[in-house]
């Protein structure tokens, strides 16, 4: 049995760089089964790790071919079985992140339809362009370019979101609602009962043909069906006396928007994933670009979000970091001289928040941007899309390295650091041999990079440093699952215009939580009461007066009454 969704941990794996059992430098499940250990140990209640289905290897696992089956290199069915069966032992469950907006054009239905099968073109967005083979609009696909693609074979475009190779579905038609329901079905007989549902938030298209300003994405964000496809999809696959944990993906900036997913009178999502921690320091809709000034306007953004979903009784997951970017030490706080103070202050902010908390691997050990000095390290398609946009532009190499090193979502997905071993660890193989994992000659997982410093950074040597991330998280994950001012407790940003520090309180029934943190270099004073107040938890370690708190660069205190 689950804890409440208050107190759960996700631990969220991007399987292909977490732990290679196989010798191929691919991380695999059994690779995932030999770290079981150290997930309970550090408090885990659920795994996570993206798609391993059979891909088109275009988006790194986000391009399903086969919904019923995984990637030979990942392992087998037994194999995710016997995972499930022995994470069930330690009292953990396995999430699977299922893909609904979009398919492979290399999977069956798409193939079907293009080959013109005219019920499989009704599966998808087939539109004949009045401009003949040019795009019937200038809609813009989230990776960059456009959301249109030509078929001569069928003379018509096809919309895609993301990229070129992820054809969107059609949710206007049943037979696609029945697929999806058939896709939840078939993974729950095998045991699972946790899942993430990517891009969740698309599934349905607003005028598809209309022309919008460049950079509007409403035609594809909250749609007009979404909730109907959504209900009529979940209620179709799962009953309401069946244990079981859904979260989807909203990326909508819109909280009232995001809110409807969630709220318990709906009878969808147990939880949204949201990017309200994630796009801290980031421009608005623009990953590529940071704000000098963001904290103030990203504290009331936080503030509003967590305020809006206390008053609708909504569930969130919330997280700094993911495979979708880059380390959150290394993009919002300081991963030098403060990498272990920025660490665990980025784990006690979203710890202690409501909802349900997301820890990416390595997180909990501080691991940083990888610092890549060659632009073709870059494998993700977003950045090759934003090295050939930004080439195009007149940017220099220089300049779009520089951008990529702090944001490209390469960054958190290099290899996992266990040990100062080669390769950090991860595979016994020489990374020099390190080959793609190949399907009828298309390279369908890359393997991954190895960060530099996984020396200096890694598992071993962080477990046995005075200055352990991983411990501090181990610590307060078990402060999280103790206190009903966390499951239960009321939320309240204190603080609100302070320029450096960012604090919150949670209450219940006289019992109250404050969290305050240093999100800068320079030291500050708490302007609190604090009277009666003990520390439970403080990234210095240091004898704190409550008469004057000055919290010290990236500092974090958590307070109890």
């Amino acid at each position: 049995m689950l804890p409440s969704i208050n107190q759960r941990v996700i631990y969220h794996v991007y399987l292909k760089s977490f732990c290679d059992a196989n010798g191929d430098f691919i991380g695999d499940l059994k690779g995932l089964m030999q770290k079981l250990e150290y997930l309970k140990a550090l408090g885990v209640d659920i795994i996570w790790f993206t798609p391993i289905f059979k891909s088109g290897g275009a988006d790194g696992g986000y391009d399903i071919v086969d919904y019923n089956d995984i990637e030979e290199c990942f392992g087998s069915l037994d194999d995710l079985k016997e995972l499930i069966n022995q994470a069930r032992a330690l009292n953990m469950e396995i999430m699977l992140d299922i893909v609904l907006n979009h398919v492979s054009t290399k999977n069956e239905m798409f193939k079907k339809a293009i080959s013109g099968d005219k019920d499989y073109e009704d599966y998808f967005l087939f539109v004949k362009s009045p401009k003949g083979k040019d795009a019937p609009t200038k809609i813009e696909s989230v990776f960059g370019g456009s959301a249109w693609e030509y078929v001569p074979a069928l003379d018509k475009h096809y919309f895609h979101v993301f990229a070129i190779e992820q054809a969107d579905l059609n949710y206007d038609n049943p037979k696609v609602i029945k697929f999806a329901q058939d896709v939840f079905k078939f993974w729950k007989n095998l045991g699972v009962k946790c899942f993430r549902l990517d891009a969740i938030c698309h599934i349905s298209k607003g005028d598809i043909l209309k022309e919008y300003e460049k950079g509007d994405r409403s035609v594809h964000v909250n749609g007009p069906k979404v909730h109907e496809f959504l209900k009529e999809i979940l209620h179709g696959a799962f009953s309401k006396d069946e244990e079981y944990y859904i979260i989807g993906e909203v990326s909508s900036p819109n909280i009232d928007k995001l809110l409807q997913y969630t709220k318990k009178d709906r009878e969808e999502l147990d939880a949204v994933y949201h990017f309200k921690l994630q796009e801290t320091n980031c421009t608005s809709n623009n990953k590529w670009a940071f704000e000098e000034n963001y904290f103030l306007p990203f504290k009331k953004r936080v503030d509003d979000y967590f305020l809006a979903m206390q008053a609708n009784d909504a569930k969130t997951v919330n997280a700094f970091e993911s495979h979708d970017f880059s380390r959150g030490v290394s993009r919002i706080l300081n991963d030098n001289k403060y990498r272990y103070e920025s660490a665990t202050t980025l784990l006690s902010v979203q710890m202690f928040l409501p909802g349900t908390v997301s820890i990416f691997q390595g997180q909990e050990i501080g691991m940083t941007n990888a610092y890549f000095t060659d632009l073709n390290k870059f494998d993700d398609v977003e950045s090759k899309n934003y090295i050939n946009k930004s080439r195009s532009e007149g940017k220099s190499d220089k300049e779009i390295l520089d951008i990529l090193n702090k944001s490209s979502r390469d960054n958190a997905r290099t290899a996992m650091q266990w040990s100062s071993d080669k390769n950090g660890g991860f595979s016994v193989l020489d990374e020099k041999l390190a080959k793609p994992y190949y399907v009828d000659d298309t390279p369908v997982v890359i393997p991954p990079k190895i960060n530099p410093n996984y020396k200096e950074i890694n598992v071993k040597k962080d477990m046995e440093s005075q200055k352990s991330v991983f411990n501090f998280a181990k610590n307060i994950i078990s402060i999280r699952k103790e206190l009903k001012a966390i499951e239960c407790g009321k939320y309240e940003m204190i603080l609100k215009d302070d320029p450096q520090v960012l604090a919150y309180k949670r209450e219940f029934e006289g019992h109250e939580l404050i969290v305050v943190s240093n999100f800068f270099e320079n030291e500050t004073k708490v302007n609190y009461d604090l009277d009666g107040f003990k520390v439970l938890a403080d990234n210095y370690k240091e004898q704190v007066s409550l008469e004057n708190v000055i919290l010290k660069p990236y500092q974090t205190i958590i307070f109890y009454k």
